[in-house]
């Protein structure tokens, strides 16, 4: 079972938060919103996510020195907005809360990274200071998870914790010496925080995991760029 990550495979930053409708800088207390109606959210959330992409183009000017040429702004449109610079593309998105419809659901994304020391730099940490909580790792080769919950439960060790589904399409795993929640599904990995953490630190628990299955940790920490 190798856990281990190279400077090919593809890495994703995520971010949910949930946010009262009525917090929206585009509500209005007139309103009811139509929990079925995607033209009225784009309405209602066109400001804040203008707002969000304004903010995001400026600092990436300002922190990474970014020419007005190598940065392409779209949206808002349906409720989205997408950055793309040389280094990697921010993607932002809003939805109505399935489950409350008082609330809506912002979804923030780093992908198609090109350059991964940007991502770990001080720079994007100024940018996006603690926004993303889950790395999100793409496996270049399927992993069997019914085989790695079999390993973990015949190996009994009182500092690794495992949760699973009954048909085993997902795992849980919690180290104790790990701050952080990694799930297991056949295709990806994501290590998960409870907690504010920057992309350096979520890759750091990932490499303390490898080590706990005998990984070689191929991205390390320390080599995915400088301060």
């Amino acid at each position: 079972m190798n856990f281990s990550i190279t400077p090919n495979t593809e890495v994703k930053l995520l971010s949910e938060k949930s946010q009262l409708v009525k917090e929206l800088v585009g509500f209005s207390k007139k309103q009811t919103l139509n929990a079925t109606s995607s033209r009225q959210l784009e309405l209602i959330t066109r400001l804040d996510i203008e707002s969000d992409l304004d903010a995001r183009f400026n600092a990436l000017r300002t922190e990474f020195g970014f020419k007005r040429r190598e940065l392409s702004v779209a949206g808002p449109i349906d409720c989205a907005g997408t950055i793309s610079t040389p280094a990697f593309r921010y993607h932002i998105t809003v939805e109505i809360d399935e489950s409350d419809s008082s609330r809506v659901i912002w979804r923030r994304m780093i992908s198609d990274v090109v350059d991964a020391p940007s991502v770990f730099s001080s720079q994007f940490q100024r940018v996006f200071n603690d926004e993303f909580k889950v790395l999100e790792i793409k496996l270049e080769s399927p992993l069997e998870v019914e085989t790695i919950i079999d390993r973990l439960e015949e190996g009994e060790c009182e500092t690794i914790q495992i949760d699973y589904d009954r048909n085993a399409t997902w795992c849980e795993i919690k180290i104790s010496a790990v701050a952080c929640v990694v799930r297991i599904e056949d295709e990806a990995i994501r290590v998960i925080s409870s907690k504010s953490i920057t992309p350096r630190d979520l890759v750091s628990q990932f490499y303390e995991v490898q080590k706990q299955f005998g990984g070689d940790a191929t991205l390390h920490p320390g080599e995915i760029g400088d301060d």
